[in-house]
């Protein structure tokens, strides 16, 4: 007796690249361009691959995300046929909800404010930015003015904290105390 093949759900995501602005800071996004479900026949694992090499030759945008759903498994996998990877912002593309950024300026007066030899902060000491449109963020370019020191992104799938490249020269500045001679 011939096993039946099982049944899989398919769901695909394209994604175009853009950068948008929040204050001081740049930050390379996705954007959904299209979605598509449909239902394929087999194993799960061979129904994803099969679906990412087709999809991968028809250049429809910048990114694409396909996830299989199959009783007892869900599986996800990305490809990015038109751009190469950048700097990991997020593990998956997740929902950007708004970008907190924590200035220079204002480390150093909480640094003052505790007199500490570390920073603390809240985030309702970052200078927030909300974003309206459905945009996501995954891989892509953060370039930051002098004066950003860290940058909070709150997604669908939690917060991340980037320390901008080149900041850990600011950072010990920062945190560094000038030092009496008796010390």
């Amino acid at each position: 007796m011939q096993k039946r093949a099982r049944q899989v759900r398919v769901r695909v995501r394209w994604y175009s690249y853009e950068k948008r602005t929040y204050g001081d800071v740049e930050i390379g996004v996705l954007k959904i361009t299209d979605e598509e479900e449909r239902v394929e026949h087999g194993s799960p694992i061979e129904v994803l691959l099969s679906v990412i090499e087709e999809l991968s030759k028809t250049r429809k945008g910048d990114y694409f995300e396909v996830q299989v759903d199959a009783p007892g498994i869900v599986e996800v996998m990305g490809e990015n046929p038109k751009y190469r990877g950048q700097r990991l912002l997020f593990p998956r593309p997740s929902r950007l909800y708004r970008v907190g950024i924590l200035s220079r300026d204002k480390l150093s007066s909480l640094i003052k404010d505790t007199g500490g030899d570390y920073a603390s902060f809240k985030l309702d000491d970052l200078e927030w930015y909300v974003e309206k449109d459905e945009i996501y963020v995954y891989e892509g370019v953060l370039n930051a003015g002098e004066n950003v020191v860290a940058v909070y992104l709150d997604t669908s799938m939690g917060p991340r904290m980037i320390i901008p490249s080149g900041r850990d020269r600011i950072l010990q500045d920062v945190l560094s105390h000038p030092q009496s001679s008796g010390e």
